[in-house]
């Protein structure tokens, strides 16, 4: 009895050392509460995330841009777009804990941004500019591949944007996101989906 006790209490601590970082609105890490408050609000998050970027503590940029996402703040668009190529670091000893949306935590500006409505203009302007990495095109395609109802739609300009991308690397990469749309498509919308996906 007390083995399974002990068990338990283990289990439950293991639990709670994994969800406590991913349930809390904005993980603090290493980020001090002199450079982003706990408490700060969607705006003061917004002004953080336009400093100068390489100056900025990656778990204050983190906790900046879940702040925004939680809030659904539409100011932020702009700025989060820049930020959709900004992967969540892994530190050793730190466990790894993903969350829900649409990368799992793992791309925290696209999982904002696709909790955040009025997006889709500002997702296709990232999608056929060659001037952005290719993983911030990439998640802007995973958020029009999710947000737009009309399917083939969608396939149809993540397969126009890839043909405009400057570098094979992209071009595969978007065309690969489209393909990834076509299992959610509709009965109704498969052949059209399929047709948007052959019209490379």
């Amino acid at each position: 009895m007390a083995t399974r006790l002990t068990v338990l209490l283990r289990t439950i601590a293991l639990v709670f050392a994994l969800c406590l970082p991913a349930c809390a609105q904005a993980p603090s890490w290493g980020c001090k509460e002199t450079e982003l408050p706990n408490r700060a609000s969607p705006a003061e998050a917004l002004a953080y995330l336009k400093g100068n970027r390489p100056n900025l503590t990656s778990d204050c940029v983190v906790k900046a841009i879940r702040i925004l996402g939680t809030a659904h703040y539409e100011p932020a668009i702009d700025t989060l777009i820049h930020y959709l190529d900004f992967k969540v670091p892994h530190s050793t000893g730190r466990p790894m804990v993903l969350l829900g949306g649409l990368t799992r935590g793992l791309y925290p500006a696209a999982d904002a941004l696709e909790r955040t409505n009025n997006v889709l203009p500002a997702v296709k302007r990232v999608l056929t500019d060659n001037a952005f990495p290719t993983q911030s095109r990439v998640n802007a395609a995973k958020i029009l591949g999710d947000l737009e109802h009309n399917k083939p739609q969608a396939i149809r300009f993540i397969v126009y944007a890839a043909h405009g991308a400057n570098d094979l690397g992209a071009e595969d990469a978007l065309l690969k996101e489209a393909k990834a749309i076509v299992p959610f498509c509709s009965d109704v919308e498969k052949p059209k989906c399929q047709e948007a996906l052959d019209d490379q």
